[in-house]
């Protein structure tokens, strides 16, 4: 509902703010957001309404709603009118990384996406420097043993070797699980430099035609989908 984090919200509860109808709420307890009153701190509050923003995020913007040395950030580039709104990054590019990220204040589609469980694909195009062919996408795909910890797989879909430059190619790749710049701190361990790094997939989502810097609202088909993977990956952590 936009008043904090899930986190937070315990302590919410743990400190008798947080009242179901006339009763002081305790963690366990469950509520119906439509047909219940829920209040904090005797303010009552009702949900968002869900709003869901594709950014293609360029080089040299941070992945992060503020910044106290005021640089860029994701909510710097979006539209005026994207920012009526409390809006949160999926996820995060580093500073210097290009492409898909989602800007929203739909926390159970940010969790579905996120979550290392659920295994939510994520597709990178990748500009290189250096020798990149069979024994290195086999290196990728069993992985890392990084400072702190091994990688998960990550499978090389498709190397474009630029014809032109000796040294340079395109590399395609997938992975689920994502450490703090993985795919660049990898990279550096088969000997090639990243030159570019841009993110075209995330989960049902993809960064299609959408120009650097540019953002615009989800499709229906799109929001559909979301949501359809949404409660898929919510169903899936039920059970596991």
């Amino acid at each position: 509902m936009g008043i904090s984090s899930r986190r937070k919200a315990e302590i919410l509860i743990q400190q008798g703010r947080v009242r179901i109808n006339s009763k002081v709420a305790e963690l366990g307890d469950s509520a119906d957001p439509e047909g219940d009153k829920i209040s904090v701190d005797g303010i009552e509050v009702s949900r968002e309404k869900r709003v869901y923003w594709l950014l293609n995020k360029p080089r040299g913007v941070l992945s992060t709603c503020k910044d106290d040395k005021n640089r860029l950030t994701v909510l710097s580039v979006l539209p005026q009118i994207a920012k009526a709104t409390r809006l949160f990054p999926v996820g995060r590019l580093d500073k210097d990384s290009e492409g898909l990220l989602l800007l929203t204040n739909d926390g159970d589609a940010a969790q579905a996406l996120l979550h290392p469980s659920l295994e939510t694909k994520r597709v990178y195009d990748v500009w290189i420097t250096g020798l990149f062919g069979r024994e290195e996408s086999e290196q990728f795909a069993t992985g890392f043993r990084l400072p702190d910890g091994h990688t998960a797989p990550m499978l090389i879909e498709d190397i474009d070797l630029n014809s032109l430059i000796p040294g340079k190619a395109r590399v395609r790749l997938q992975l689920t699980d994502g450490k703090k710049r993985q795919i660049r701190r990898s990279m550096e361990l088969v000997g090639c430099k990243v030159d570019r790094l841009l993110r075209i997939a995330m989960g049902p989502l993809g960064l299609g035609s959408l120009s650097s810097g540019q953002s615009r609202l989800l499709t229906r088909t799109e929001l559909k989908d979301l949501r359809r993977y949404t409660e898929q990956r919510r169903r899936k952590k039920s059970t596991s």
